[in-house]
């Protein structure tokens, strides 16, 4: 028999089901694409997603790795169709239909949607398990049993019930142990890069470049609140809410030294200046902030301790963004060609030279000389298709040229997520072509903006490939190699955990930590929080100390135990240490409480702030004297080393050139006839870098920075320590013109956070 004669039965509800699937198809793929970027026509969707197979890379146009194109076109009107819907990134929609569509291709040669059956979600589930990692698995789960809900509700397919067989991958920051700190670790800044940072930052500008400036400066915003990567480019230029304390707000019943107790801690509500019943005037700083992931706007307090330092990186981006933001003002308020400071100034219709074109275009050529000329401004020409000759071409033609090199969406920045709607001239981080670039020119007519793939390239080392050879680019260096600094790196999300893990220790609210970072959801506090497992055995111990022993019917009698804290009975004594024994060292003595804590600074006492020298001692003298030879000695080891660029020796080199000055200067005090013999002489003020410290350098690990519990320190500190509790009726409003996001009337100020009254 023929194939012409085969008869073929087909059920009408599978009939039914393809022409959904084909209906379907068609209405999705009618409607408005997600994005502009995007051609439903080809298989590789900028912003969305790439139609290829299993396990292959992005980067890869190889049409045979392509989806067959049995599956095709319901996966491409799949996805638009879910991209439309919820806005969120398609990975994981995209890791189900790559697997169904494998598993398919082994079993049948092809993938028929309306015949679908569990095994083959079965089958696909196995597959992703294959090829992806254990989170990955998860989310493929996850939304082959989203589709196969789709497909049932929709009538595309036959009902029937299948679940994903993967369960939720264990939190890793659950883990304890070497895991667990490995995890902590990755999250957690390291402290050296965040003071070299900071170190770069103290800089002045005129040392800094725009790039130095943008990075310093945005990491400097990242340390004053919890934000993502890219919400800093959303700010505009007048971000900063700055409110000032009325002073007769704080005076109201009540004297400058009126205490309060709050939460067990005697707080001290006022201060006096210097000047005869004045109250010192407090700036309250706030930024103005768009949270991405379904938050919003919100005006968040910054520490006080953080003030200048908002305040002068938001100047610094402002100036860097002046200009930019200036031309592209010109561009709104003018049809004509904007007339910025490198513009000739001649009129519309006349022809201009070569030189006068470049410099029309933002490009100053003050600096080239005639030899140069034909390197630098015939190539810029040639790429903005002009003929390179004196006379042929205007201002008024050179405006529509410029008018057609503008961003996308003008003049709005057009931002890949988040729907924020901000102006070019308005922007905090508006910028021109090449600014951050060393090795170009500046265009002063093309409009750029730098995204969070720009700080990220700039806070660790270059992954990118010379195009021709294949090897990592060298001639993109981070900024910690731009300034010096060697082996070390951020990632932009650090912050943020840091904050997070440091307002989790200190007892912050779950609402106040998820409003103070702008999650809509404050279930998401706990992948931020990194408290260790020693602080929280530290909160269990002091909860199981605080309780009484009770006798229990089953026990005939309980001991009674007592923990020395090792607090010391008055405020002299605790400075003093004079009820302690003294341990004498081979160089002095050492008036540690070993009661306390065991010694931090193993053989290392002349760095240690308990160390006290004695002048007359002969022996102790010779031993410091022989350290200060043997120090010296081993620094032009350390110099050498760091000039070979070894691994680690900068830290070596900092910390010893820091020994050999303190051994220096203890000689010089033991040596001085001004010090009597018997007189004690203790060096403080030294780092604070101990044994572990060291041996955590010598074997490339991060250094964490400390995070102290100040709420356990204060409950236990007999001080009266100054907190800041003021309302909102208290504050001075701002004096900018432009809006303020308003705060519920009852909340209030605490340590510069919004707090709620149950706090």
């Amino acid at each position: 028999m023929s194939e012409d004669n085969v008869l073929l039965f087909i059920p009408k509800h599978q009939q039914n089901y393809s022409a959904n699937i084909e209906d379907f198809v068609r209405t999705v793929k009618s409607a408005e694409n997600p994005n502009d970027k995007m051609d439903y026509a080809t298989q590789y969707w900028p912003g969305v997603g790439n139609f290829t197979k299993m396990g292959i890379s992005s980067k890869n146009r190889d049409v045979k790795n392509q989806l067959d194109e049995s599956i095709l076109p319901f996966a491409k009107a799949y996805i638009k169709y879910q991209a439309i819907k919820s806005g969120t990134s398609m990975y994981a929609h995209f890791y189900a239909i790559r697997a169904l569509e494998s598993a398919c291709m082994k079993a049948y040669g092809d993938v028929d949607i309306v015949s679908l059956l569990p095994r083959d979600f079965d089958s696909a589930a196995q597959d992703a398990k294959n090829s992806l990692g254990e989170g990955a698995t998860y989310q493929a789960g996850s939304k082959l049993n989203a589709l196969r809900k789709f497909l049932v509700e929709n009538k595309l397919i036959k009902p029937f019930d299948w679940k994903s067989p993967f369960s939720k991958p264990k939190d890793k920051k659950d883990l304890t142990g070497e895991e667990g700190q490995k995890y902590r670790e990755d999250k957690m800044p390291d402290e050296n890069a965040i003071m070299a940072i900071a170190e770069i930052f103290s800089k002045p500008t005129c040392s800094l470049s725009d790039r130095d400036i943008f990075t310093s400066s945005t990491f400097s915003l990242f340390m004053s609140a919890p934000e993502r990567g890219s919400e800093p480019l959303f700010l505009r230029y007048d971000c900063l809410d700055i409110r000032i304390v009325k002073p007769q707000a704080l005076s109201k019943n009540k004297s400058p030294e009126t205490l309060k107790q709050v939460d067990g801690v005697e707080v001290l509500l006022h201060e006096k200046t210097a000047e005869k019943d004045s109250l010192v005037k407090k700036e309250q700083v706030g930024i103005k902030w768009y949270s991405g992931k379904g938050y919003g706007f919100e005006n968040k307090s910054v520490p006080t301790v953080m003030n200048p330092v908002v305040k002068e990186a938001i100047r610094r981006l402002e100036e860097s963004s002046r200009e930019a933001r200036n031309f592209a003002k010109l561009l709104e308020d003018t049809d004509d060609f904007p007339r910025h400071p490198l513009c000739p100034d001649v009129g519309e219709n006349k022809l201009l030279t070569k030189k006068q074109v470049c410099n029309a275009l933002g490009f100053d050529t003050s600096s080239l000389n005639s030899k140069n000329i034909r390197n630098y401004i015939n190539p810029f020409l040639k790429n903005r298709r002009i003929e390179r000759k004196d006379y042929v071409v205007t201002l008024g033609e050179l405006n529509k040229l410029v008018r057609s090199r503008l961003p996308p969406g003008w003049p709005y920045i057009p931002f890949k997520k988040g729907k924020v709607k901000l102006k070019w001239s308005e922007a905090l981080y508006a910028s021109f072509a090449n600014q951050f670039d060393l090795g170009k020119s500046t265009v002063k007519t093309e409009l750029w903006m730098p995204d969070i793939t720009t700080i990220n390239e700039d806070l660790k080392p270059t992954k990118k490939k010379n195009r021709s050879t294949g090897e990592i680019s060298k001639g993109t260096l981070s900024i910690f190699k731009r300034h010096g600094y060697r082996d070390i790196q951020l990632r932009t999300h650090q912050p943020r955990h840091l904050l997070d893990t440091i307002a989790a220790v200190n007892g912050m609210s779950e609402t106040l930590r998820s409003k103070w970072a702008g999650r809509a959801d404050p279930k998401h506090n706990r992948a931020y929080n990194h408290t260790t497992e020693e602080e929280y055995n530290h909160d269990w111990l002091e909860e199981q100390s605080s309780q009484e022993i009770t006798e229990s019917k089953n026990v005939k009698s309980a001991f009674k135990v007592q923990i020395a804290s090792g607090s010391a009975r008055s405020l002299q004594e605790y400075n003093t240490r004079t009820s302690l024994a003294i341990l004498v060292t081979d160089m002095g003595e050492c008036k540690s409480s070993y009661y306390e804590h065991p010694c931090l600074k193993h053989r290392d006492c002349i760095n240690c702030n308990e160390h006290i020298c004695v002048k007359g001692n002969k022996e102790h003298l010779q031993n410091i004297e022989d350290k200060f030879k043997r120090e010296k000695l081993l620094l032009k080891g350390d110099k050498k080393a760091l000039d070979e660029g070894i691994n680690g020796a900068l830290q070596w080199y900092e910390r010893r050139s820091i020994t050999v000055q303190r051994l220096k200067t203890i000689l010089e005090w033991l040596n001085s006839p001004d010090v009597k013999v018997g007189d004690r002489i203790k060096l403080a003020d030294v780092e604070d870098v101990t044994h572990l410290d060291r041996a955590l350098i010598a074997n490339g690990k991060k250094a964490l920075p400390k995070i102290e519990n100040y709420q356990r320190m204060l409950s236990k500190s007999k001080k009266v320590t100054t907190i800041e509790i003021l309302t909102f009726d208290e504050l001075v409003p701002p004096t900018s013109e432009t809006s303020i996001n308003k705060v519920n009337d009852d909340e209030v100020v605490f340590n510069n956070v919004y707090l709620e009254d149950d706090e």
